[in-house]
């Protein structure tokens, strides 16, 4: 079984047309990233698979069952999203914002599970077990964005939603964030789907892309069938060169002037 699909979906806000007849299949075991130009439709397609907006056509599916026939409980026990944009009205401290990702699994007949070992393993791979004390408005915007990656982690869902997480982070906790989603896929069978603008990143740690030019799918795939010169040069209205890193074998994307 497919845990997340996309068929024929198009998605209009205010009458103007974001995405048009969007079909995909996010397999598990799979970290997917989704790239493509500003404006593109990728934040807006990451909200539609979580039932956050209703396409105007079509449907997307979690195990099978459209996503608005499911409540919100039912869906956050299996999707787990960090949006672009975090709010916290309260000035709570951090372990409290991560035990906020095990609500889930609470119900009003027993006792919340806010102290769980999951609170505190998320709290560790994201380095802020020494801030779990710290209130939210104290930590930076990098420490802040590590938070709600944490509260997703502590969730413990089989799919994972990330818009652009990294946005905040320095090249230390990039690589380490990237890293732990990716184990989390390989060890845990884990699907995640992350939105990300550096295209070197997106080939180097995801398994299949998606790239989105004009609200449409110009292509889904393997990174190197995706990110192509004349896949880049559509989407992007941009010429690049693309060539193998001699030492680490990794893909390199340069811009020709």
């Amino acid at each position: 079984m497919i845990p997340l699909q996309v068929k024929n979906v198009s998605v209009e806000i205010d009458n103007v047309s974001i995405l048009t007849n969007i079909s995909a299949n996010f397999p598990k075991s799979n970290f997917i990233g989704i790239v493509g130009p500003n404006g593109s439709g990728k934040t807006t397609l990451l909200r539609a698979l979580n039932g956050h907006i209703l396409p105007s056509d079509g449907a997307v599916y979690l195990d099978s069952v459209p996503v608005n026939q499911l409540s919100a409980r039912q869906i956050s026990k299996k999707i787990a999203v960090v949006p672009q944009e975090t709010m916290v009205s309260f000035n709570f401290t951090v372990r409290e914002i991560v035990e906020m990702g095990r609500y889930p699994h609470n119900s009003r007949f027993r006792k919340p599970d806010s102290h769980s070992d999951a609170v505190t393993w998320a709290l560790d791979q994201t380095d802020l077990s020494e801030l779990s004390d710290r209130t939210i408005t104290s930590l930076s915007g990098g420490e802040k964005a590590r938070v709600f990656i944490a509260r997703t982690l502590a969730q413990e869902t089989p799919i994972l939603l990330l818009d652009e997480p990294i946005a905040s982070l320095d090249f230390r906790h990039t690589s380490r964030i990237l890293s732990l989603i990716k184990d989390q896929v390989d060890h845990f069978e884990k699907t995640a789907i992350v939105v990300l603008h550096d295209l070197e990143l997106a080939a180097n740690f995801c398994d299949q892309l998606l790239l989105l030019s004009n609200g449409e799918i110009l292509s889904m795939g393997p990174p190197t069938s995706v990110l192509t010169r004349e896949h880049i040069q559509t989407a992007f209205q941009t010429d690049v060169s693309i060539d193998t890193h001699p030492i680490t074998g990794l893909l390199t994307i340069n811009v020709i002037n």
